[in-house]
C-alpha cells in the first residue's frame, strides 16, 4: 500500500484524456468522427467508438481505431446520433471522452431545383392571357401546392 493507504497493485485508469469527438464529412449514411488525445508518446492505443441516439440510454460499439479518427458507416439518413470515444488500459479498463454534441446525418434525396424560370418582369396588355410554365425536379418528386 502507498502512503495514502491506497492499494498500488489495483487496476489503473488509462493515462490519456480524450477530447469531445466531432464529425466531419457528414453524408446521409456516414460521417468521419475525429478527436484528439493527450497521448504524447509512440504507444499503441486502441480507441473504441460507441454511438447512441439522443432518446436512448444504451451505447452501442460501432468500431475501433488505432488512429484519432474513424469513418462510421451504415447510419440512417436524417437521424440524430451522439458518439463517445474510449481508450483501454493494459488491464482492460476503458476511460471515455465527454459525449459529442448531437450530430445529424443528411436527409436523403435532393432538394427541389427549378428549371426554365420565366423572366422576373413581363409586360402584358390588359386583356392578354398568360401561361407560365416552370419545370422542377427533386427527390422524392416534389409537389406544387
Amino acid at each position: 500500500k502507498s502512503e495514502t493507504g491506497k492499494d498500488k497493485t489495483g487496476p489503473s485508469q488509462p493515462s490519456i484524456s480524450i477530447s469531445q469527438p466531432y464529425a466531419t464529412e457528414i453524408s446521409k449514411n456516414s460521417l468521419q468522427l475525429k478527436w484528439t488525445t493527450s497521448k504524447d508518446d509512440d504507444s499503441k492505443i486502441e480507441y473504441i467508438v460507441e454511438q447512441r441516439r439522443p432518446d436512448d440510454q444504451t451505447w452501442m460499439q460501432v468500431g475501433t481505431s488505432m488512429e484519432t479518427e474513424l469513418l462510421i458507416i451504415g447510419l440512417q439518413s436524417g437521424t440524430e446520433y451522439i458518439f463517445r470515444v474510449g481508450s483501454k488500459n493494459k488491464v482492460g479498463q476503458i476511460a471515455y471522452s465527454v459525449p459529442s454534441a448531437v450530430i445529424m446525418t443528411l436527409l436523403s434525396g435532393q432538394k427541389p431545383i427549378l428549371k426554365n424560370i420565366p423572366p422576373a418582369l413581363l409586360v402584358l396588355n390588359e386583356k392578354e392571357d398568360i401561361k407560365l410554365s416552370i419545370e422542377f425536379e427533386g427527390e422524392p418528386i416534389p409537389s406544387v401546392k
